[in-house]
């Protein structure tokens, strides 16, 4: 496998972004795709902040935000809204672990699902909203960059502490090969942006995902006795709305 194989690999999973990718995939790549996962996932947040400060230059703030948060479900092919979905249709059905499995599982969308996702859109876009209203537009645009790349920590945090759910299918491959490395990887390169692009200080906040991840993914793989790609998915969301937040809230301190 080439050196750009695992990166391919890790577009061809998290994007709709075409790339030439091999269709022969073995778990060892697998594996090294995910130290990659922030490079996409840096892609679509420059996309994000490019969109928030054009249309927040033509004075268009509201337009701003809701680019914000809807060019990324455009590129990701609403991969990861659509296993928070999935998620909580599972959850609040009540029932048995094999029957919320079986609902994780069905193409159709329930009404907790649909609930789920609108209000995850309107959390993030008011998130936004209100972070304009405290540090600058490109502060904002350089969180926006941030943001993707902290629910991968999230997400791989998730994937490092807990098994796969079920015994087959593409996410137990992924599952199975999320380690505390990957962890360490991503949290680095989030810990680098941080100093870089705001400050030293700020690093800290790489505690953020982690912190969410291990609680959500904890709750989770308790309900489902493991992870799933769906569950991956909603640890995601997760990651990067509860990191917008505990920014807002550090702002406004």
């Amino acid at each position: 496998m080439s050196f750009f194989q695992p990166i391919r690999l890790a577009f061809e999973l998290l994007t709709r972004i075409p790339v030439n990718f091999s269709s022969d995939v073995k778990q060892k790549d697998i594996k090294n795709s995910i130290y990659w996962y922030f490079v996409p996932a840096l892609v679509v947040g420059c996309f994000s902040a490019i969109a928030y400060l054009a249309f927040y230059n033509g004075n268009l703030l509201y337009l701003a935000c809701l680019s914000a948060v809807i060019i990324p479900i455009f590129i990701t092919g609403a991969l990861h809204v659509d296993g928070l979905g999935d998620v909580c249709d599972a959850i609040f059905s009540s029932r048995e672990k094999t029957q919320m499995l079986e609902i994780i599982k069905d193409p159709t969308m329930g009404v907790m699902g649909v609930l789920a996702i609108a209000i995850n859109l309107l959390v993030r876009f008011v998130l936004l909203l209100e972070l304009t209203r405290v540090i600058s537009p490109y502060a904002v645009g350089a969180l926006l960059l941030m943001t993707p790349i902290s629910g991968k920590v999230s997400l791989i945090t998730g994937g490092a502490m807990h098994g796969s759910a079920r015994e087959d299918g593409l996410g137990k491959a992924y599952i199975d090969s999320m380690n505390s490395l990957h962890m360490v990887v991503v949290s680095f390169v989030v810990v680098a942006l941080l100093c870089i692009i705001f400050n030293p200080v700020w690093s800290g906040l790489v505690l953020v995902p982690i912190i969410t991840g291990i609680i959500a993914s904890s709750s989770l793989a308790k309900k489902f006795s493991g992870l799933t790609g769906d569950t991956l998915g909603a640890l995601n969301e997760l990651g990067e709305i509860v990191f917008l937040l505990v920014v807002l809230l550090w702002c406004k301190v």
